[in-house]
Order: C-alpha cells, then structure tokens, then sequence
C-alpha cells in the first residue's frame, strides 16, 4: 500500500509533537523525546539524533579515515526504530560504525557541516550516498532525509529518518517544523545545562558557604532539607552565573540578604565587591553616583526595595547596568516595584512552611554562638526540637535564632539547653531526633495543613502554595506518609 506518511500522520500528531519538545529540560531529553516519536510515525523505520561536541573516539571510530577534521564529529545521542527482516529487533542502541559520524561525511556530517538539510525522498539502493544497500533492500527503506538544529547560526545537531515510504513535500515540511522547533529551544537547554552543573559545584560548597562580617544580621549557611529552602538552592544555582537582576522576596526574617549575597559568592562576580544598602539611602540625586561606585563591577543588594517609587528604583537598574553592577533587590512584597524585576523573582519560606528545617537551623545556630565563646554547644533534645518545630514563628529564623542566642547564654556548656519560656519548652526525655521522629513532625505539619485547606493540595489558597511545595511533590509526599482525607458524616 502505497500511502506516504504526510497523508496518514495526522495534524494534531505533529502538533502534540511541537508541544511536547517544550518541555524538555535538556538536549539528551529534546532529542530522545523527539527520536522516540518520529519512529511512532507511520512508515519512519528508523530516527536518529547527534549532538555536536569534541572527538573522543578518533582512535577506535569507524570513520576515522574520512575525517579530516578531528577535533569535533557527531556524537550518536538518541536512537529508535524496528526491524522488519529480523523479528523482534529493536534499533534502540547506541553505538555501531555511526555512534560517531565526521562532519562532511555522508548526509548526515554534510547536513551539520554545511547547516542545511539533506534529503533523499525517493531512496534508490544504487545511489552513491547509500552506505549499505543489502540493509536498505532487506528494510525495504524507500526514503531518507537529514535536518540540522541549528542555533545561534550553528548546528548543534542532526535529526535523521530512514522510511519504507517515500518522503512527500508535505512530510519534509512537517520535519523540518521539528528541527525549527528544536533549534528554538536549544539556547535555552544548553543555558539550563550550564545552570545545572554550576548547580552541582554550588551544592558541593553550599555547606562552607558563608556570609561575610556584616552576616552577623545572617546565618552562616543555608539550611534546605525542607522542599521550599531545597528549591531556593536550586534558583540560586541558577541565578548566579548570569547578568539578570534577581527579586528575593519574603517575610522579614526568613533569610533574604543570607540568599543574596549565596548568589553573588556562587557567581562570576564573587572576588568582586558585594555592598548592600537600604531603601532609605538610596535616592534618585547625585548622591546616587557616591552610592553606587561602592559596587563597581560587583554586586548591589538593595534592602527593602519595596519602599522605593518605581521612577527611582528604574533609574538606579538603568545607572547600576551602566555600572556593571548586578542587582539582588530585597523586598517583603511579592509584587515587584518595577518591571525589570519581574523576571527572576525567587521567593523564601516562612519558617512555618520549612519545619524540616527546625532541628538543623537549632543545631547550626547553637554551634555558631559556642565556637564564637570557645566553649562546648549545649545539647538539645528530640522533645525540645519538636516544641521548636510546632510553635507559631512570627519573626521566622530571625527570631528562631534570637531565641536560641538568649537560651544558649543561660545554658551551661556541654550540658542540656535551658530553654524560655518555660511553658512552651517543659523538659521531656532527653534523646537525639530520629528520623521517625522527624517524619511524625512532617506527618503533623501536613495534616495540620491540609485540615486547614479543606484538603486542597493545588490551586491558590491550597496547601502546595502554603507550604511552597510543588503540588506533585506534596501529593507524593502524602501518599508516602499515609495520609488520607476523612470521609465526611452523612447528614441525617
């Protein structure tokens, strides 16, 4: 039956394709996806992806002799499709005498070489460009065709398709749509993937990363067992290797100034100076110039950016930029103030949304105050965490953290944390937190939550949004504590 395949792949196929390619979060990802599906399309035998990148395999590379240029090839990345002479066999591996392919070498290398696509619709076995004619005749492939991904005017890609049908007009168009789209999206992967590693470094110091002299008004390090304060690392690898302005938002105390200056020091600009200065200080005069050549080439944290007309907090981003001064804008509102800072705002949890937080927070701080006097920290209890971990934190850390200062300067070192006041924090038995303990405070917190939202977990006003988890996330996470919503009475 002589159908091709532009006639018997529907519309909504391809567009469900387009879609689904967004939201990929890497290249490998984008690739796989996009290979996988093109092989579903009836007709396509086999679909195939590379990625360009250096020469790794030049010593052992099957095509060695034909490439002339040996510090970058084609790199074999996704691969999907069946067999039609050997039952069963599925086309799904990655290496072979193509897992690496010249550029300039057949279709596929003269397709990435020159940028431009690379078609044999009509496929005959005796063509010069057929490699392997006993596979084309015994596959029954009747059509070839090589699009290049390219962006940023370069090919960073190839995707292939081999058919048993031959190749239409209309189905050409269609694949080159996908590799359009793929272009598209491609600057970005690669930014996310470059975010990702930084991501990873920044994960490995997070623990010895600390704030500088004027962190006495911080925390030493960054505390994120919690889901929310776990994302917020996430946002901060991110945000530190790039240019843009960055708007931290949350209630005062939560940490906002420690996040900041955890950007800069994870960023390009960390050997460079990080000044912060409040709202009330900065004004849209002259003085603007004395203030802000301070930060030159460095960074510029700007407390309670909320107080500041939008006329004056637009002119020092314009004047910073000029500057090369990146801006971290600190604010108790959500909503920024200006436009420009609506692109990257990261937002911090209150403490009552990171109670997973609590016992490491109670243990970081008690440390901190011990090593300043030079003394042994006081011990804390699984009973006194757990007190911490349910009381109402209307200060949030910063007021964790003031309480555990006045504890500790009353508690005798190396001995049990005399807590105030003593209603809240009667002694219980003195042992370690376990981590039964710890997923019976988790357990109490979402319950507590959840009775509160009527069981709404999605949506605004539910317990997600509350607890700054994402609704995925917490739906898993009840599951896995065993939480179920109560059946409601029958009304008589």
């Amino acid at each position: 039956m002589s159908i091709r395949i532009a006639s018997k792949v529907e519309t909504k196929e391809l567009e469900a394709l387009l879609g689904d390619m967004s939201g990929a979060q890497t290249m490998a990802q984008l690739l796989s996806l996009t290979v996988q599906r093109l092989s579903s399309w009836p007709g396509v035998a086999l679909a195939r992806a590379w990625t360009q990148a250096p020469g790794d395999l030049c010593s052992t590379c099957a095509l060695r002799p034909s490439c002339e240029d040996r510090t970058r090839c084609l790199h074999l990345v996704a691969s999907a499709g069946r067999s039609r002479s050997v039952a069963g066999a599925e086309w799904t591996a990655l290496n072979g005498d193509h897992r690496r392919i010249p550029l300039g070498h057949g279709k596929v290398g003269r397709a990435a070489q020159l940028g431009k696509a690379r078609h044999l619709p009509r496929l005959d076995p005796a063509s010069p460009w057929v490699e392997d004619a006993d596979w084309v005749r015994s596959e029954g492939i009747r059509g070839f065709s090589a699009q290049p991904v390219t962006a940023d005017q370069k090919t960073v890609a190839v995707l292939a398709v081999f058919t048993r049908m031959p190749l239409s007009p209309t189905a050409l168009g269609w694949l080159e749509r996908v590799a359009e789209r793929a272009g598209l999206l491609a600057p970005m992967l690669q930014r996310l993937e470059t975010a990702e590693q930084a991501a990873e470094e920044f994960r490995a110091e997070l623990d010895r990363l600390h704030t500088d002299q004027e962190g006495e008004r911080g925390y030493d390090r960054i505390v994120a067992r919690s889901e929310g304060m776990a994302r917020v690392t996430d946002q901060i690898a991110v945000a530190a290797p790039i240019r843009q302005e960055i708007f931290i938002h949350g209630e005062p105390g939560t940490g906002k100034e420690l996040v900041a200056r955890a950007i800069h020091k994870a960023g390009p600009r960390a050997d460079r100076p990080c000044r912060a200065l409040a709202a009330g200080d900065i004004t849209g005069g002259e003085s603007l110039e004395d203030r802000l050549a301070v930060a030159k080439g460095g960074t510029l944290v700007v407390r309670d950016a909320h107080r500041l007309r939008a006329g004056v907090l637009d002119k020092l981003l314009a004047r910073a930029r000029e500057l090369d001064i990146r801006v971290l804008a600190l604010s108790r509102n959500p909503l920024p103030s200006s436009q420009a800072l609506s692109v990257f705002p990261i937002r911090i949890p209150t403490l009552g949304e990171r109670i997973e937080d609590v016992p490491d927070l109670t243990r970081l701080f008690l440390t901190q105050f011990a090593h300043k006097a030079g003394v042994t920290a006081p011990e804390v209890s699984a009973a006194q965490v757990s007190r911490l971990a349910r009381r109402p934190w209307a200060g949030n850390v910063r007021e964790l953290r003031e309480l555990l200062r006045m504890a500790f300067a009353v508690s005798e070192p190396g001995k049990r944390l005399r807590l105030a006041p003593p209603a809240d924090f009667a002694p219980e038995e003195d042992r370690l937190l376990t981590a039964d303990d710890l997923r019976r405070l988790e357990t109490e917190n979402l319950r507590q939550c959840l009775e509160e939202t009527g069981w709404k977990v999605s949506g605004a006003g539910g317990a997600a949004e509350r607890l700054g988890m994402r609704p995925t996330t917490l739906a898993s996470r009840i599951r896995a504590l065993g939480l179920v919503r109560p059946r409601r009475r029958p009304t008589s």
